[in-house]
C-alpha cells in the first residue's frame, strides 16, 4: 500500500491553486496539472509500506495547537528539460515544528520514509514545458491563508488515469 501524511487544504486555498495552475498551463506548451481533488501539502511520503495501522499508532501519539498557513511564491523543480511547478508556502514555526515531530513519530516506529530537507510545498503541475523560468516567476498567488487543525495519513491507488487518494486516519489539533 503507497502511504503519505498530508494536510488538506480549504476552499479558498484550493481555489487559488486551481487559478494559479491554469496561468502555469496559459503560460506552457505541455503540462499536466494537479487535479484539484488531489492538492494537498504532503507532511511526509512513506511509499510502499504494508501495515497502515503501525502508522496510525505512531501518528496518534502527535500533539499540536492549530497554525496558520499562507501561500507565499511559485516556485519550480528542473527535471531533466521539464517542470514541476508549485505553490511554495511562506516559513512557518508550527508547520516545521509539526513536520518535526511527524519525522520522529516515524523514525521512533522504524517506519522508513522520504526524509529529504522539508520544503513546504503543494504541487501544481508536474512535465511542464515549453515555458522559460521568467513566465512562472510572474505568476503571484495571492496571499491567502488557513488555519491547519489536523492531518492525515492517505493512501494512493496510481493503477488508474489519475492518482485516487484515499483518507486512512485522521489527526486532530488538540
Amino acid at each position: 500500500m503507497r502511504l503519505f501524511i498530508a494536510i488538506d487544504l480549504n476552499f479558498s486555498m484550493k481555489e487559488e491553486l486551481i487559478y494559479l495552475a491554469k496561468q502555469i498551463k496559459i503560460n506552457s506548451d505541455r503540462c499536466s496539472l494537479t487535479n484539484e481533488d488531489n492538492l494537498h501539502l504532503t507532511m511526509a511520503f512513506i511509499g510502499e509500506y504494508d501495515d497502515p495501522k503501525k502508522v496510525i499508532s505512531a501518528l496518534g501519539n502527535i500533539s499540536f495547537n492549530e497554525f496558520d498557513i499562507a501561500l507565499s511564491h511559485i516556485g519550480y523543480f528542473d527535471r531533466r528539460g521539464e517542470m514541476l511547478v508549485y505553490a511554495a508556502l511562506e516559513k512557518n514555526k508550527e508547520l516545521s515544528s509539526l513536520r518535526n515531530k511527524i519525522a520522529s513519530a516515524l523514525k521512533n516506529e522504524s517506519i522508513n520514509f522520504d526524509n529529504k530537507k522539508f520544503l513546504p510545498h503543494i504541487t501544481l503541475a508536474r512535465r511542464v514545458t515549453g515555458t522559460d523560468k521568467e513566465d512562472i516567476d510572474r505568476i503571484k498567488p495571492e496571499k491567502i491563508k488557513m488555519t491547519v487543525n489536523e492531518f492525515h495519513l492517505y493512501s494512493s491507488d496510481l493503477s488508474g488515469k489519475r492518482p485516487v487518494y484515499t483518507i486512512l486516519s485522521s489527526f486532530k489539533a488538540i
